[in-house]
């Protein structure tokens, strides 16, 4: 069964503490909603081991990481970033998720020359067209426009992978489908 079970996770920074008792992510599509500071990226990273910490975090599942923010090679070509580190059997799903974030045009420029918002979309197609169990997107909504906003969630909800969000929209409060998780 995917799931992620954080027990008493600690991490102390130079000027503050996070602190979270237990978190037990089970649903399909739960998110963090918090304010600056409360943890949120924290806990991602401790789940994806980039960082050291108290406490233990138990999880069998393979993920998928969407980091806040990753520097990628800027003068290669979109497209070539995407061939390259996409395997051949989830190319198809690339192609889709190229198109569904209208994105077409976009590939044949350089990483360099990308807006915010394209930039954006180029990381969640290359963290998307992953074969993992559950995907890990910290903050995957800025930068997007309105149009990116509503694409990324319905694309969410109509999914049937699992998803761990961090974010400070409140998108998803009404859907039963989604547990939220205030920090």
């Amino acid at each position: 069964m995917k799931s992620i079970k954080i027990h008493q996770i600690t991490k102390n920074y130079k000027h503050s503490v996070i602190h979270h008792q237990g978190i037990s992510i089970k649903k399909r599509i739960s998110v963090f909603i918090g304010k600056n500071g409360s943890g949120k990226s924290t806990i991602f990273k401790a789940i994806m081991g980039l960082i050291k910490y108290r406490g233990n975090i138990e999880t069998k599942s393979n993920l998928a990481y969407f980091p806040e923010y990753i520097e990628l090679p800027r003068l290669l070509k979109s497209k070539t970033f995407l061939e390259l580190m996409i395997s051949i059997n989830r190319h198809t799903i690339m192609v889709e998720l190229i198109n569904l974030f209208d994105m077409t045009q976009n590939v044949q420029k350089d990483i360099g020359d990308l807006s915010k918002g394209m930039y954006c979309k180029l990381r969640l197609i290359y963290t998307l067209s992953q074969d993992k169990d559950i995907y890990l997107l910290d903050e995957p909504f800025s930068g997007l426009d309105d149009v990116g906003v509503v694409t990324l969630k319905n694309y969410i909800l109509d999914s049937s992978e699992m998803y761990v969000i961090s974010t400070h929209l409140e998108l998803f409060d009404s859907n039963k489908e989604v547990e939220v998780i205030q920090l």
